[in-house]
């Protein structure tokens, strides 16, 4: 799958400061990209009222997608309590 990134996540992604979970996001990340589809990677969940956005677990943290033919848009970062506020 082709991965991109956007703005917002690249926003997210800087404000961490814990070694080990950005890691394990660039772990995700590498995952994605080797995937054939979403639906076959651990620990992904898709978003309720959509077919198109997910969620994957890292930890406390989720990753939030957005996913579109082959290519797979990372778009949210954040702690668990917040992540269904802001996405989608």
């Amino acid at each position: 799958m082709v991965l991109k990134v956007t703005e917002q996540f690249n926003r997210d992604i800087s404000k961490l400061r814990d070694r080990k979970l950005i890691v394990a996001v660039k772990k995700a990340l590498q995952k994605i990209e080797a995937a054939r589809a979403l639906p076959e990677i651990a620990q992904v969940k898709k978003m309720e009222g959509s077919s198109r956005y997910f969620r994957l677990r890292i930890g406390d943290y989720r990753l939030g997608v957005f996913a579109e033919g082959n290519t797979v848009y990372a778009v949210r970062f954040l702690h668990r309590k917040d992540i269904y506020k802001y996405f989608p």
